[in-house]
């Protein structure tokens, strides 16, 4: 089906009904029929109702126009098909019975209301299937649109769910959010208003990844139903008219959350590193054990438990203090020359000594787990660097982690 047939030239035909003076100060053909027809190439399965139409969309007070369709029995081609408009036009929504025209306005806006439209898509395609037609092959012609959009949505389950107005904003949301810059996965899609279903969708990864119970939407509003449902629920939604924005939302909304998460695994991660014991900077033997210190590899954090592999991996407690030139820092890292605190983890153990547990020459070594390993690749992955990474898998193997 064509709904504008390029070959009309234009033809401006007063209406009878139409008045003459133009309350908004516009030409009255402004309020005639202009060239549009409606054609089919071979008899349709549905029937035309009727078109309301407006003035033209370049002028002051311009509104939509809306055809009415209902699938029918097969009817005919387009010349015994019939275009309605409502007297005076100036509202979309007017009543009454319609004006019959073999043509209307180009340009307009229309409105069809048939049997299952409920679950069309805004932004694509309508086709008509006449008796000659193939019903497979233009089901399959309908779909084309959409490939584009499915493909994008991340095979393995996880990612937001993506909400816009119709199929060209979403493919462009879409488009941005795989763009390698960007790289948000997608796990759902939908067009139109966020409603309780999309909701319930996008709560599937509470407990899959938490941080993907969102949904991004995108020139849509939300229902006050769908609104309470995700507050109650525990997902984010997230408005706004601009990728953009939308983007900025969701990228701060991340980084809180990663921030939350390393505060709450703080104390289970423990960075990698080594240290060297420097030649007459031992200040304190025991309870606290104070020392002079050399990083010569990873990082050094208050908190990280030393242990000395060379002693049978015997823990001497944890950093609890860092000093760098006489100021109290928190981290230190290869290549530095810092002063160490260590305590005693365990009041009720025996309080470690240098001198008699360890040496001068014995290194000093955070004891990493396979827990504070995992811990660091959820929370911490890009807060180390290629050979602290390098280290972590160093000390993996000299302490037998699998």
């Amino acid at each position: 089906m064509s709904l504008v047939n390029p070959n009309l030239e234009p033809h401006w035909q007063k209406h009878p009904n139409y008045p003459q003076d133009n309350a908004l100060g516009a030409p009255d053909f402004s309020l005639y029929p202009c060239p549009l027809r409606i054609q089919t190439n071979s008899p349709t399965t549905f029937l035309l109702l009727g078109i309301a139409s407006t003035k033209e969309t370049s002028l002051p007070g311009v509104s939509s126009a809306h055809i009415l369709l209902r699938w029918s029995i097969p009817y005919g081609n387009y010349e015994d098909l019939f275009i309605g408009t409502t007297p005076m036009l100036l509202n979309l929504l007017a009543r009454g019975t319609y004006l019959h025209h073999k043509q209307i306005k180009a340009a307009q806006g229309i409105k069809i209301t048939a049997q299952g439209l409920e679950h069309a898509i805004a932004g694509t395609g309508l086709y008509v299937v006449g008796p000659d037609d193939d019903l497979e092959d233009i089901k399959e012609a309908a779909m084309e649109d959409m490939k584009s959009v499915l493909s994008r949505i991340d095979k393995s389950g996880e990612g937001v769910y993506v909400q816009a107005s119709t199929l060209g904003s979403l493919e462009a949301l879409l488009e941005f959010l795989k763009s390698p810059a960007v790289s948000i996965p997608v796990s759902g899609i939908g067009i139109g208003p966020v409603h309780k279903k999309d909701v319930m969708k996008a709560s599937v990864m509470l407990e899959k990844k938490k941080e993907y119970a969102t949904i991004l939407a995108f020139d849509v509003k939300v229902t006050p139903e769908a609104r309470e449902l995700a507050d109650d629920m525990g997902v984010k939604i997230f408005i706004a008219d601009i990728i953009y924005h939308l983007f900025d939302q969701f990228k701060a909304y991340i980084d809180n959350l990663k921030e939350e998460k390393k505060r709450e695994a703080a104390d289970e991660a423990v960075f990698p590193c080594v240290l060297k014991i420097m030649p007459n900077c031992i200040f304190n033997k025991k309870d606290p054990i104070v020392l002079g210190v050399d990083v010569l590899e990873g990082i050094a954090k208050v908190g990280t438990p030393i242990c000395i592999p060379q002693r049978d991996f015997i823990d001497i407690g944890r950093i609890a203090s860092i000093e760098n030139n006489h100021k109290p820092v928190d981290i230190a890292k290869k290549g530095q020359r810092v002063a160490i605190k260590i305590t005693s983890t365990n009041p009720e153990e025996q309080q470690k000594m240098f001198g008699r547990h360890f040496e001068m020459e014995d290194e000093l070594v955070s004891h990493i787990s396979r827990k504070s390993i995992d811990t660091l690749k959820a929370n911490y992955r890009d807060d180390l660097s290629l050979d602290e990474w390098k280290l972590v898998v160093k000390l993996k193997t000299l302490f037998k982690i699998q």
